[in-house]
């Protein structure tokens, strides 16, 4: 019986520790979302390697971290979007994104449409 609790505290940890870690992580990504940011770097964050730290993130998000840190950097760039007059090009690198292109197509995939229709529409 005291085995089967132990295990179970243990596992209860675990769970924490997992929580803990990916809630580090994602504190990471929200404080460094406008840079480039490596797997390694976040996996750091959380005291795990990539490969595990992947897997972790997914389970506890339901997303990959890759597509996590793409749909933070697409929100902050709606808020530009629509409280700001810069231009989608600025907006794209104040975001992160290192491409033009790349920024468009991932804001296209996660809203329906363009950066500059979404402006136009705001």
């Amino acid at each position: 019986m005291e085995v089967s609790i132990l295990s179970k505290l243990s596992d209860d940890n675990s769970a924490q520790k997992t929580r803990r870690g990916i809630r580090k992580s994602i504190t990471f990504i929200e404080n460094h979302y406008d840079k480039k940011i490596y797997l390694h770097q976040i996996a750091r964050e959380s005291n795990y390697s990539a490969f595990h730290f992947c897997r972790l993130f997914k389970n506890q998000t339901g997303v990959t971290c890759t597509k996590y840190i793409s749909i933070r950097r697409v929100e902050k760039a709606k808020d530009l979007l629509r409280r700001t007059n810069l231009s989608v090009s600025e907006i794209c690198f104040d975001v992160g994104f290192s491409s033009i292109t790349h920024f468009q197509r991932v804001f296209k995939k996660l809203e329906g449409m363009s950066p500059s229709e979404y402006k136009q529409s705001c």
